[in-house]
């Protein structure tokens, strides 16, 4: 069998193709280390921050986020982009006892940028020593002025603890019912077992006891209201509904 051997032409074809390869990787490493020259040249012309969730809620102002940053030397606007510590600058915002998340980044117009939403209260607690909110996520969230969400405000012997867990817990289902989420003003603690709920524009309170099975227990209340919708009824001080299949009117 006889060998094959590559002509003239073949071989400059060869060639011309490795000296084009070549050439294009030349040309990709020139450009990546020109990229990699502006970037390491370029500083930072503007800080730029988005809320989220502006137009639900406004908690934080971009200029607290910004002195906040001054106030811990990460203020990235005129450092070089490659050296701005974006980490550092997210963990800083997070401090803000208003911001639930933040994300920062530099963009290619040579701006750096925050990303942010706010927490989000679900039940405000107000005892003989303390007030503050509990958010979505269970955790302590500071009174502010601005806070203008409506939630129900429980008072009397909460603690923490029954405040991040069960009456959250209630306040949340609160908020998820259509009948309910208007309705439910407070929520008065004497114990963990002698728990009310006064409601916004009617006199009676709802008794319910500990809030073990409190959904059953709101949902006999709904079908009473709704069954004597227009009887005259006399006016109550409590509906107790610590009973099971009753509604006990109490004056």
């Amino acid at each position: 069998m006889g060998r094959v051997g590559v002509g003239p032409m073949n071989l400059k074809s060869v060639i011309l193709k490795s000296l084009v390869v070549v050439g294009l990787f030349a040309l990709l490493v020139v450009a990546v280390g020109m990229s990699r020259s502006k970037e390491r040249e370029e500083k930072c012309k503007e800080l730029v921050c988005k809320i989220a969730d502006e137009d639900e809620r406004s908690y934080v102002s971009e200029q607290e986020l910004f002195t906040l940053l001054k106030q811990h030397n990460a203020y990235p606007v005129g450092e070089y982009l490659h050296r701005i510590n974006l980490q550092h600058m997210e963990n800083i915002i997070r401090q803000h006892p208003m911001v639930r998340t933040a994300e920062c980044y530099t963009a290619e117009d040579g701006t750096a940028r925050i990303r942010i939403t706010q927490r989000v209260p679900l039940l405000k607690v107000v005892t003989a020593d303390e007030a503050y909110y509990v958010d979505t996520d269970r955790r302590k969230m500071p009174i502010r002025a601005s806070v203008h969400d409506t939630v129900p405000v429980a008072t009397g012997r909460v603690g923490f603890e029954m405040a991040s867990t069960v009456l959250a817990d209630f306040a949340e289902w609160v908020q998820e019912e259509d009948y309910w989420r208007q309705r439910v003003r407070a929520i008065d603690v004497r114990s963990p077992k002698q728990v009310s709920i006064k409601q916004k524009g009617k006199h009676e309170d709802l008794v319910i006891g500990d809030l073990a099975g409190y959904e059953e227990k709101m949902e006999k209340a709904e079908v009473f209201y709704q069954r004597t919708a227009s009887m005259e009824k006399p006016r109550y001080r409590t509906l107790d509904l610590r009973y099971r299949g009753q509604v006990v009117a109490g004056k």
